[in-house]
């Protein structure tokens, strides 16, 4: 009510409203009256929309320059547990970073079940020529598949559970630090390597970034569907005189 008052010379582009706008009451019960899965169903086939237009505008004669990056990641609603002993809700959702909004998504009993929804969400949506992402739960071959389907990229965070896939890049990449014993120091203007390092507020942080495109090595019975790289990112941070380091896999 109060956000319809204050854009109210907006909202009568559209529509006289000779009697006031309604009031938190009449919003309140008209609310009440809608249904649910009706809505969601109106809401993703207009998001869906939005999304092929965007896609249509963006990829034209030049696909590369798509940047919309849609996130696939599982959350739970703070706030939303009754009572003692009811566990929080948990839901998957597809955000398009294009849009800042979110495109779909679905509830799950617990986190485990994230990896059943996800294809669910994927269903939902028009996702030709985006980027989508997903953490580590998300590392999964009939996922890949479902995304190359809806002619979609993937990139996904590889751990331990993907334990074969995981320990082959770690392989992979510790032979290529052998080979390679001055690295980082790769050859002028290589695509295949890049680095930053970021001052800010007593924080120090530097990032190392290696990418391949031998996939044998990695998937030598070629199981992930679409697998074209992967690559290996190193974080090393210094707050005060703490030390933090990590390794990120990502395909």
């Amino acid at each position: 009510e109060r956000f319809a008052k204050y854009n109210q010379r907006w909202f009568r582009q559209f529509f006289p409203y000779r009697f006031g706008f309604p009031s938190q009451y009449t919003i309140s019960t008209v609310c009440k009256l809608i249904d649910p899965e009706a809505f969601s169903q109106l809401f993703v086939e207009w998001a869906r929309d939005i999304v092929a237009e965007i896609n249509a505008l963006k990829m034209g004669p030049h696909p590369e320059t798509n940047d919309n990056v849609i996130a696939i990641d599982g959350k739970a609603l703070r706030g939303s547990r009754s009572a003692k002993g009811k566990k929080l809700v948990h839901i998957v959702s597809a955000y398009s970073s294009e849009l800042k909004l979110i495109l779909g998504f679905t509830p799950v009993d617990m986190k485990s079940n994230e990896i059943t929804a996800i294809p669910d969400v994927i269903d939902m949506l028009f996702l030709e020529g985006v980027l989508i992402t997903s953490d580590a739960m998300g590392c999964q071959k009939n996922i890949c598949k479902k995304n190359i389907d809806k002619k979609a990229d993937y990139l996904l965070c590889v751990k331990e559970n993907q334990p074969t896939l995981s320990s082959n890049i770690e392989a992979c990449f510790s032979q290529y630090l052998e080979d390679h014993p001055n690295d980082p120091e790769p050859e002028d203007n290589s695509p295949l390597f890049a680095e930053t390092i970021e001052k800010n507020k007593g924080r120090q942080e530097h990032r190392r970034c290696w990418v391949f495109n031998n996939m044998e090595d990695i998937d030598p019975k070629q199981e992930w569907p679409g697998l074209k790289q992967f690559s290996v990112i190193q974080r090393d941070r210094l707050v005060g005189k703490k030390t933090d380091n990590r390794v990120a896999l990502l395909y």
